[in-house]
């Protein structure tokens, strides 16, 4: 694909480790087999004439499954399953990471929440 040859040369051209450009070219390809695999949202235009009740209830039944597995969230689900249906619809967003990836450092101010749908995160706490 020529894309993966402007990204190489790209990458050459700007004296980027080897590590660091092999490290970007098996993400970029685990991406595109990805998309390729699953179906996007963008991709069906009839998304776009869903009402935003169907639509907070889509997003909930996509992301709810993975929330769940906190107590609250489950607690959520269960006494007010509207405000879950929003807060998947207007709040949830997913996150792909590559291997050795950092999502976060120690001392950080958290901005963000996370939940791992696939995968595993390391937790390596540094000393200082």
């Amino acid at each position: 694909m020529k894309q993966f040859w402007l990204l190489r040369r790209y990458l050459r051209q700007r004296n980027v480790s080897h590590d660091l450009t092999r490290r970007i070219v098996r993400y970029v390809e685990h991406q595109v087999v990805s998309q390729t695999k699953i179906v996007q949202a963008s991709a069906i235009t009839l998304m776009k004439s869903l009402s935003d009740p169907l639509r907070e209830e889509l997003m909930s039944a996509i992301y709810s499954p993975v929330l769940v597995s906190h107590i609250f969230f489950e607690a959520l689900l269960q006494d007010t399953p509207f405000i879950l249906h929003r807060l998947c619809h207007s709040s949830i967003s997913t996150l792909s990471l590559a291997s050795e990836d950092i999502l976060f450092n120690t001392g950080a101010t958290a901005k963000h929440a996370y939940f791992v749908k696939t995968g595993t995160l390391q937790y390596i706490m540094e000393n200082g």
